[in-house]
């Protein structure tokens, strides 16, 4: 696990073995220390704003 900070986002990288994309996914909710949870394929490319978009669109609608 590598964890980096990304100005004001902590992004949790995960290596694990084979298991397909819902594995990952599981191992990602299972790491998961907030409400709001990002997943990103391998042939994703997000733009520099994209997290902080998702973010401000989110922020009311999730539970604290």
């Amino acid at each position: 696990m590598l964890m980096i900070n990304y100005g004001e986002f902590e992004i949790i990288v995960i290596d694990k073995e084979k298991g397909g994309k819902a594995d990952a996914l599981n191992a990602g909710i299972n790491l998961a220390r907030y409400p709001l949870l990002c997943s990103i394929g391998g042939d994703s490319i997000i733009e520099d704003n994209s997290l902080r978009l998702h973010q401000d669109t989110l922020r009311g609608q999730v539970s604290h």
